[in-house]
């Protein structure tokens, strides 16, 4: 039978921010589009709905060509400049459907499928979804694996799904190419069969499908049939990350965090895991909460150290070597020690050094000994009375060699 064709021509508008039915289409280009009354093969209206002239586009309605039905049906379904109206859009769809128009059916089965506007009727879906499938119509074909793979009770229907998405991958559907490397890759109709899985993935990535972004990242991140290169995977995971991707949000996270396939950057590592958390992904939120917490109590023990009093300083050795002697002579003239029990002390100090050193070398701490022991035993004899400075002037250089405290010992005991 011979088809009838009609050529239209249908004015587009530039792309705006804010959709607003316009009177008038000033520097407006053409499009020719080919309507078919008896069947439309894939989809032919390739112009973006919400860019052409909602009047003219009305106007391409009522004259019933159904690629304008369809494109003003979305407007309505949607409220796309114009007031909601789901009655008036299902209204459209089914006026196109009618004429055959792939999309129009596909259109309907989905409002049928999920309830919108019509009671839910999942046969009546399926029944549109394969009217449009017929045609070649890739989305239709989708939604028919999508909804077998659903309503999956046994192998036969997975079979089916897996039947529908081959076709429509076919056809360049990256949503199906996606759904069907799920199905290769976790086995859900068969056997697994991973090299499959990521031919898909990668087919669905390069029509930008950013959940296959994500899955090539993991890809190369696990060394799965390819080689490992963690390199690769973060590249992946930044596209995927881009487009929202929550998981590749987190995965960069923690690659950052910890330095996997790049250096530690706690920067980087911050932003993606607070725009994981932001987008609903609890595990971003707990280390987020955990870093926070180490943070908090890093914080309260440089206070605590802080807060701390500062160690007195160590006395020097020749401090120490002073305070040890005036020790001495205190212990000496409170009757603790006699000064012939520190002779006797100091001929035993010296004869353990003389069997421990060679003869021909008088060892340091003896010599330390022999300067000290009588600089002691003079201090002594002034102190008790024996002797007078006056007496033995070598007594002036230890009264001038000792500190402040043996003066003050001196002033005491006068």
């Amino acid at each position: 039978m011979d088809k009838e064709v009609q050529e239209v021509a249908l004015p587009i508008l530039s792309p705006v921010k804010e959709l607003t039915p316009v009177a008038k289409t000033p520097d407006l280009s053409s499009l020719t589009i080919t309507v078919q009354s008896q069947q439309i093969r894939g989809n032919v209206f390739n112009v973006p709905y919400k860019m052409v002239d909602f009047e003219y586009l009305q106007q391409l309605a009522e004259r019933g060509i159904a690629e304008a039905q369809y494109a003003l049906g979305r407007r309505f379904e949607e409220g796309s400049g114009v007031q909601k109206d789901l009655a008036y859009a299902l209204r459209l769809y089914l006026d196109a459907a009618k004429q055959g128009l792939a999309m129009a059916q596909d259109r309907l089965g989905i409002c049928y499928a999920y309830g919108i506007g019509v009671p839910q009727d999942c046969a009546k879906a399926v029944e549109l979804f394969k009217m449009a499938a017929g045609q070649d119509y890739s989305r239709a074909q989708y939604h028919l694996g999508l909804y077998y793979e659903k309503t999956a009770r046994d192998q036969a229907d997975w079979k089916e799904a897996v039947k529908w998405y081959t076709q429509a991958a076919s056809l360049g559907e990256p949503d199906a190419q996606y759904a069907l490397a799920n199905i290769y890759e976790k086995g859900l109709a068969g056997e697994v069969d991973r090299h499959a899985a990521y031919k898909l993935f990668e087919q669905a990535a390069k029509y930008g499908k950013a959940d296959a972004l994500y899955k090539l990242g993991k890809f190369f991140e696990t060394g799965t049939v390819v080689e490992r290169d963690l390199r690769e995977a973060i590249r992946f995971y930044q596209l995927a990350a881009t487009e929202g991707i929550v998981e590749a949000q987190f995965d960069l996270g923690l690659l950052y965090s910890l330095g996997i396939g790049t250096s530690v950057d706690q920067y980087e590592a911050n932003k993606y895991l607070k725009l994981a958390a932001e987008n609903g992904h609890e595990k971003a939120k707990a280390m987020l909460q955990n870093v926070q917490i180490a943070i908090q109590q890093k914080k309260t023990e440089t206070s605590q150290q802080c807060q701390q009093p500062k160690l007195e300083r160590q006395p020097s050795q020749h401090e120490m070597r002073t305070v040890n002697n005036i020790d001495k002579i205190i212990d000496i003239l409170a009757d603790k020690k006699t000064p012939g029990e520190v002779q006797q002390k100091k001929k035993e100090t010296s004869q353990k050094c003389d069997r421990t050193q060679p003869a021909n070398k008088v060892p340091q701490q003896k010599k330390h000994a022999m300067r000290r022991g009588p600089n002691i035993d003079k201090i002594v004899d002034i102190l008790t009375g024996k002797k007078t400075p006056s007496q033995d002037p070598a007594t002036q250089v230890p009264e001038v060699r000792i500190n402040v405290g043996l003066h003050s010992l001196v002033a005491s005991k006068a």
